[in-house]
């Protein structure tokens, strides 16, 4: 196990788990004390279970990018999210935007209230490879990136953008049978 901070204050842990599976998480470094107890196999669920904990309180991530195997995870805080934004929340999917359009998407304030922009299968906006890997999020609104992928298809300047405005990052995979046992005791 490995906690890193950036530069920009954010902390990301590294959670070896087995050969072949490491969990990383970003977010405010003040926000997550306390989260990371016992860290044991079930330590993927222990971060998203506290990831659900932080937006249940209203405390919103400008941005968060899931990516992982594990299906259910995506449709659970998708929907988490999209409770947090009642009056506002836009699909779109990667394959039918750019990153560009929804740059533009982003910056502009919503005069509505808040506004989640959910986009599953996110993976197709890693292969456009713009310029810069810059992101702006006016407040109010919020971005939930969703590709269901083995590995992470994001390049690492995209993560690094994600850690500047304080953006989390989450990798949700398949549990093994002894961890999926370890969670119904």
């Amino acid at each position: 196990i490995k906690l890193e901070q950036t530069a920009s204050g954010a902390v990301v842990l590294l959670a070896q788990l087995s050969k072949s599976k490491v969990s990383a998480w970003g977010g405010d470094p003040g926000a997550y004390r306390g989260s990371l107890g016992a860290l044991d196999a079930g330590v993927i669920v222990t971060i998203v279970t506290e990831v659900e904990k932080q937006i249940r309180s209203g405390k919103l991530a400008p941005a968060y990018f899931i990516y992982g195997n594990e299906a259910y995870w995506h449709d659970r805080l998708i929907s988490l999210l999209s409770d947090a934004f009642p009056d506002g929340t836009e699909h779109v999917s990667g394959d039918e935007t750019s990153w560009q359009e929804l740059l533009d998407l982003l910056a502009q304030p919503s005069f509505f209230g808040p506004k989640l922009w959910i986009v599953r299968g996110a993976k197709p906006l890693f292969d456009q490879k713009p310029e810069t890997w810059h992101i702006t999020v006016a407040p109010g609104n919020c971005l939930l990136l969703s590709a269901i992928a083995k590995t992470n298809p994001a390049p690492k300047a995209f993560t690094q953008a994600m850690s500047e405005i304080g953006g989390v990052v989450i990798k949700v995979a398949e549990p093994s049978w002894r961890e999926a046992a370890n969670w119904v005791r």
